[in-house]
């Protein structure tokens, strides 16, 4: 199968310049982001591929220890690890594991 789409494969540089490939018609089908997916729903049909096709795609998130508002930083993870903010990563398809809840 890979033979016979091999030469029509676009590849983009991140997650972001593929759903452009999507959107400005220059790809037909493309693998994205489940996040934008959801976000993007009324305009296209997507796919949730088999979870047992890939690994796990683990994403982290941090404050940067230098910075002068690591206060608001920290504020905004607790923010989406919790409480509504929690339900919105989940509504965007991201799963908050529960050590961080």
């Amino acid at each position: 199968m890979h033979d016979d789409v091999k030469d029509k494969l676009v590849y983009g540089r991140n997650i972001t310049d593929a759903f452009v490939q999507i959107e400005t018609g220059n790809a037909e089908v493309g693998i994205i982001a489940y996040s934008l997916g959801i976000a993007n729903e009324e305009d296209y049909h997507f796919v949730l591929l088999d979870e047992e096709l890939h690994d796990p795609i683990e994403q982290v998130i941090g404050v940067v220890s230098y910075s002068d508002h690591t206060d608001e930083g920290q504020a905004f993870i607790d923010f989406i690890t919790t409480g509504s903010g929690k339900e919105v990563m989940e509504n965007y398809g991201f799963i908050v594991p529960e050590e961080l809840s």
